[in-house]
């Protein structure tokens, strides 16, 4: 079991200073009476490889009560894509069920860190990240969930968002970043190999009766 930081010496090592126009707010909370912000630079631009080749920009930032109709939009259709066949269809129906516009409310809404992705004004993908649930393990950051609609993947849009995730995790003063993938999405694991990540360990979940396994990727 390795140390975890306090809130307050989290709070002392991301104090961040404001006055840098080219970084902006991505993520602030309050400790007693001190706020306390996270910063990062806001603008990419990614070439559209579909249809016209014209330059596309996109935006991650904080998630806003106002996003939660197109979260909930995003998860319903990006684990329909990544778990059809994979996790049961009931267990899926029931989960994608359950977080729905008034769960995503309630997250944003919360002490959860929630980030979005906008490309050209739209939303089309979330992350979610915090400490590690994984206590026993070295890395201190866990980004839980990094989704984005089906149509807007395979395009850099996901390396824009998993950068920013971790770049939040690190300026929360978070050593290493953790994230578990079922071990039956290839895909998946191909993406987080390609970021650099290295499989860590292994486990299961239940879904009803079925038990699947999952891999750790991590990062320093």
């Amino acid at each position: 079991m390795i140390g975890r930081l306090t809130a307050s010496e989290t709070a002392r090592r991301y104090k961040a200073v404001i006055s840098d126009p080219g970084f902006r707010c991505l993520n602030c909370f309050v400790v007693g009476k001190q706020t306390y912000f996270a910063y990062s630079e806001s603008r990419v631009e990614r070439k559209n490889l579909v249809g016209t080749m014209r330059i596309l920009s996109s935006d991650v930032r904080p998630a806003e009560m106002a996003d939660a109709v197109s979260v909930a939009t995003v998860h319903w259709q990006a684990w329909q894509q990544v778990y059809a066949g994979i996790i049961p269809h009931r267990s899926l129906q029931d989960m994608l069920t359950r977080r729905n516009v008034s769960w995503w409310q309630r997250a944003v809404s919360s002490e959860a860190t929630v980030l979005v992705l906008e490309v050209q004004g739209k939303l089309v993908g979330y992350a979610t990240v915090g400490l590690s649930r994984a206590r026993a393990l070295l890395p201190e950051g866990e980004i839980y969930e990094i989704y984005l609609l089906p149509e807007y993947q395979g395009l850099g849009f996901g390396r824009d968002l998993f950068t920013e995730a971790r770049r939040l995790l690190a300026s929360l003063g978070c050593k290493g970043t953790i994230c578990w993938v079922l071990d039956d999405l290839q895909q998946a694991k191909m993406f987080f190999s390609a970021l650099g990540g290295k499989p860590l360990a292994f486990s299961r979940s239940q879904f009803g009766d079925t038990s699947l396994g999952k891999v750790s990727f991590c990062w320093d």
